[in-house]
């Protein structure tokens, strides 16, 4: 438990970065302060239910679906999005409301019911970070812009895991491996650290100019 209180508490750099510069952030950054603060509640009862030994898996579901609407809002509000983008979220949308019916009809498709969403999320969400991070190629002060810190973070812990995740979906007795449990929690915490403090760099810099 130590790693996962460790790994929620780095939520409080992104946190504390973001309330520190809230006058000097702007409308833009301020919304993504508020995915921050969502994510740092998440974090909150997650923890809370676990400590509990209940069964949180359905929030994590929960939070890639908001995850997904409130990065498509953000990115929205500073892309002018190529029609085959819009499509190609258009279409990763319906899959997601599409998952009960998919995992219903080929239930082993994967080892984990309803885990179609999680797959499909992880792949949009790192096609989404190159997409972004590939309007941003020719910035010349690219280090100082905000977007790209964002974008990076999330390429990095989605990208991170996605390839375990699939690997744990191909081969599921891996989660009767304890060595490999164990493995997986302390990759997925340390990703989650780094991304968060990415977050919070993205505060620092308060350059949004795409």
């Amino acid at each position: 438990m130590l790693v996962d209180i460790v790994s929620s508490s780095s939520l409080l750099f992104p946190l504390i970065a973001g309330l520190a510069f809230y006058y000097r952030n702007g409308k833009l950054l301020n919304f993504f302060l508020v995915f921050i603060l969502f994510s740092a509640v998440f974090e909150s009862i997650s923890l809370g239910l676990a400590f509990s030994h209940i069964n949180n898996h359905w929030m994590f579901k929960l939070f890639l679906i908001s995850d997904f609407l409130f990065f498509a809002l953000l990115f929205n509000k500073r892309l002018t999005f190529k029609p085959w983008f819009r499509h190609f979220t258009l279409g990763f949308l319906v899959l997601i409301l599409c998952d009960g019916f998919i995992t219903l009809i080929w239930p082993q498709l994967f080892a984990y019911p309803g885990a179609i969403i999680f797959v499909a999320l992880f792949l949009y969400f790192i096609i989404q970070s190159i997409y972004v991070l590939l309007t941003l190629i020719n910035d010349m002060s690219l280090l100082q812009n905000t977007f790209f810190w964002i974008a990076t973070a999330r390429l990095f812990y989605y990208l991170t895991i996605f390839s375990i995740y699939t690997y744990v979906q191909a081969s599921s007795e891996s989660f009767n491996n304890q060595l490999f449990s164990n493995a997986f929690k302390i990759i997925n915490a340390s990703s989650n650290i780094v991304c968060n403090i990415m977050f919070g760099v993205s505060f620092l810099c308060n350059k949004i100019r795409i």
